[in-house]
């Protein structure tokens, strides 16, 4: 059994910042957190980090 190891890409490292500071804002666990709460928090992640993406380039 072969075990491939990546390194995470920049931004997908970024958008799991940005995950964690949602989570933390709402106190919520997420893998703890139903489905629907999940894809809210992924949701919200994903503004968030597209808005700072947008605000940085000006």
């Amino acid at each position: 059994m072969d075990i491939e190891i990546k390194r995470m890409s920049s931004t997908a490292i970024e958008m799991l910042d940005q995950l964690s500071i949602v989570c933390k804002r709402f106190g919520v666990d997420y893998y703890a957190a139903s489905q629907n709460q999940r894809d809210l928090l992924d949701s919200i992640a994903l503004h968030e980090y597209q808005l700072k993406k947008l605000m940085s380039r000006g």
